[in-house]
């Protein structure tokens, strides 16, 4: 079982497909929760953060069409 309370840049670009610049785009907007940043150290999102992203992501598709 993988019992890990956060989530790595990494490993949510990979989950949901975006960029990195995006991320940067919906953490700047706040959007998106950061528990750790910081010059040196691993950015750490918690574990709903793909899931915040996939809705943002469905209702701009969604307001585009």
């Amino acid at each position: 079982m993988n019992n890990k309370k956060y989530l790595t840049q990494s490993e949510v670009l990979k989950a949901t497909g975006i960029k990195f610049y995006q991320l940067e785009y919906l953490i700047k907007l706040a959007i998106v929760p950061v528990i750790q940043k910081g010059s040196g150290n691993l950015r750490q999102f918690p574990v709903e953060t793909v899931e915040i992203i996939r809705k943002r992501l469905e209702r701009t598709k969604i307001n585009s069409e």
